[in-house]
């Protein structure tokens, strides 16, 4: 791995990529989301330095031709006759976007084999193990947030996933649109949570947030059915939100639970219903280094574990 010719890369998509753009006004408005300089491998004849170059006259408003990225890489008699072959490859306007994917992915592999070696040599030079893989989690999901980006996506397209999303709620009058929290005045001004909304529940200390969304979750898990709740906290432990959800549904204080000496026996009773929580479906995840580790550096395994869609 020491040596760069052993790093991924296919010079025959480079290739065509850059002849694309050369022939293709607007090749470059799909492949310029996906693809920065630095994506072309090092160790291809000037590619990196067009591509950069092609791009700065993308960015411009200029036009991408043979003369002028020559102009912005240097004068070199070299170089233009390379130019002018990229242009007499035979290309189509589709074999740009196809093979900019091929170029993302052996730059993405490139870098994980980077990231892998630093981890290597960081594990050797360090003993304390947990400062590691803290490091190396780091340096992944870094890698993984600047490789994520989002497609645009046509207004006709989400036009027609309304029109469509509208003719099912009509098809369902009087009922949410969403799903119930439990709290009919809360439901009534959102029509439920929906898909994709993140809620934020601000106030001073010691005012019930936790508690309400802690009955939130259990509304959700024991009032609805085949639904999960994933519960995150950095500050309660794994026994205290337990406890709570016991307090809550045997209408018990929760001090009493603490001593629970002098409950009565039909107070007891709850605590056995309770013991399958995780069967019922809501699952617990209270640590914070757990917490990122499986919805932050893994997601994909995280709903999978969890069964979270």
């Amino acid at each position: 791995m020491s040596k760069e010719l052993e790093f991924p890369h296919s010079e025959t998509a480079e290739r065509a990529v850059l002849a694309c753009l050369l022939q293709h006004d607007r090749a470059m408005d799909e492949v310029s989301p996906l693809l920065v300089p630095d994506d072309f491998y090092v160790g291809s004849r000037w590619h990196p330095e067009i591509y950069e170059a092609m791009q700065t006259l993308y960015n411009t408003g200029e036009m991408i031709t043979a003369a002028a990225v020559e102009r912005l890489v240097g004068h070199d008699d070299t170089l233009f006759s390379y130019l002018m072959r990229l242009c007499e490859d035979s290309v189509r306007y589709d074999d740009g976007l196809y093979h900019a994917k091929i170029v993302e992915a052996d730059a993405l592999r490139r870098k994980l084999m980077r990231h892998g070696g630093e981890t290597a040599q960081d594990a050797a030079h360090d003993p304390d193990a947990k400062a590691v893989l803290e490091r190396a989690e780091a340096r992944l999901f870094a890698l993984g947030k600047a490789s994520g980006t989002d497609d645009p996506v046509p207004v006709a397209d989400l036009a027609v996933d309304y029109q469509e999303r509208y003719a099912v709620l009509e098809t369902h009058t009087g009922e949410l649109s969403g799903l119930s929290t439990g709290f009919d005045g809360l439901n009534f001004e959102t029509s439920g949570f929906q898909i994709s909304d993140l809620i934020i529940l601000a106030g001073r200390p010691a005012t019930g947030k936790s508690s309400l969304a802690l009955s939130i979750a259990s509304n959700v898990v024991y009032g609805t059915q085949d639904k999960r709740v994933a519960l995150f906290t950095l500050e309660t432990s794994k026994r205290e939100v337990f406890g709570r959800l016991v307090s809550m549904h045997a209408h018990v204080d929760g001090k009493r639970l603490r001593t629970p000496w002098v409950l009565h026996e039909n107070e007891k009773m709850p605590c056995a219903t309770l013991g399958n929580a995780g069967e019922t479906g809501c699952w617990s995840m209270i640590h914070k280094r757990s917490a990122r580790q499986s919805c932050v550096a893994k997601p994909g395994d995280f709903r999978q574990s969890t069964d979270l869609t």
